[in-house]
């Protein structure tokens, strides 16, 4: 379930110590990952490997057109 709420930017803080289920679910985004010791932890405090982006989804995007075009 989403909020319908609009959120301003540092009001997203607000969200960020609260231990209640995320308000937004974005789904089938990639995330960060794991560091260099191959851990991972999903918490909202953990922005660096949880937080998804433009960066890590680009080469992806890449790779799949390639192989849908062959």
């Amino acid at each position: 379930m989403s909020s319908p709420g609009k959120i301003t930017c540092k009001g997203g803080f607000d969200y960020l110590s609260k231990s209640t289920p995320n308000p937004n679910v974005l789904v089938g985004a990639i995330v960060g990952g794991p560091d260099g010791n191959d851990r991972y932890n999903d918490s909202r405090q953990n922005f660096q490997q949880a937080e998804p982006s433009t960066v890590t989804v680009a080469p992806i995007v890449g790779v799949l057109a390639r192989l849908l075009h062959n």
